[in-house]
């Protein structure tokens, strides 16, 4: 009835108290805290397709401290964290190399730097050697969760006023959306209103029309400047390098599905 054992079962029920060590080869000052596991991940939480599985540390005041307090992605990057992903890599692994090319441990990790390399925000990630209960695990990516408490990190945002999403769509449907049942109905909205905003821009028939459907869509009058009446749904800058890294770098494994969507919801929200 293990979490491991039922690695495609997922929720609260399937997560387990444990406690967390971070050790530096030199001696350097690491930590100890107590948390909430989880399996992480998707189709490779299947046995089937690999015995080693991603993990979620959930960091709640119900088993400890309620967050990490630890530079662990150094000083530039969030001092303090609610959740971390332990990634085994999946398609970049050893049990993914099947699948054609060689392990590198190193792809993910890669892009997200190369995001940041780019002026665009993206989650912090290291590597470590996972032992679990004394025995080794494994080469791990330690990354953030680019979530709600991500967009409070880095934007300055209430985490209740930061809406999203992750590995959010596939066939359609809408797949861990942050927050409370209200915040999770309010993010599908905002992206269902953009996905609309942006079926206009491709149906346009004209250059004039999908230049006013475009700017609609960033929040702006068809001229470029800014329209106060009209809500942002999508940062042009910022998805025009998303799209460049994805492509250049050859993900296969979307856009149908495996992205972070967010955005804070307040009035003054640009």
């Amino acid at each position: 009835d293990g979490i491991y054992t039922r690695s495609t079962s997922s929720g609260a029920q399937y997560e387990r108290p444990t406690s967390v060590e971070y050790l530096h080869p030199d001696g350097s000052d690491g930590f100890q805290i107590d948390a909430g596991i989880r399996i992480q991940g998707g189709a490779f939480r299947g046995h089937g397709l690999t015995k080693k599985h991603s993990f979620r540390l959930l960091f709640k005041s119900e088993y400890g401290a309620g967050n990490l307090d630890y530079p662990l992605f150094g000083s530039e990057a969030a001092q303090q964290f609610d959740s971390l992903t332990l990634r085994m890599e999946s398609n970049d692994g050893w049990q993914g190399a099947a699948a054609g090319g060689q392990p590198q441990y190193a792809r993910d990790e890669f892009h997200r730097r190369t995001q940041r390399a780019m002026g665009q925000p993206s989650p912090h990630g290291t590597y470590a050697h996972l032992y679990i209960n004394g025995i080794y695990w494994g080469l791990y990516n330690v990354a953030e969760r680019p979530d709600d408490s991500f967009g409070e990190s880095y934007y300055g945002a209430e985490r209740d006023s930061w809406d999203g999403f992750n590995a959010a769509f596939d066939r359609g449907n809408v797949i861990n959306a942050d927050g409370d049942r209200e915040r999770q109905d309010r993010a599908v909205t905002a992206w269902t209103t953009m996905a609309g905003l942006a079926r206009d821009v491709r149906q346009a028939r004209t250059e004039p029309d999908r230049t006013a459907a475009l700017m609609k869509l960033a929040g702006k009058l068809p001229d470029g400047t800014d329209d106060p009446s009209q809500e942002t749904f999508l940062d042009l800058e910022n998805y025009i390098d998303y799209l460049i890294l994805n492509q250049w770098g050859g993900n296969t494994d979307w856009p149908r599905k495996n992205f972070y969507v967010g955005r804070e919801n307040s009035p003054d929200s640009d």
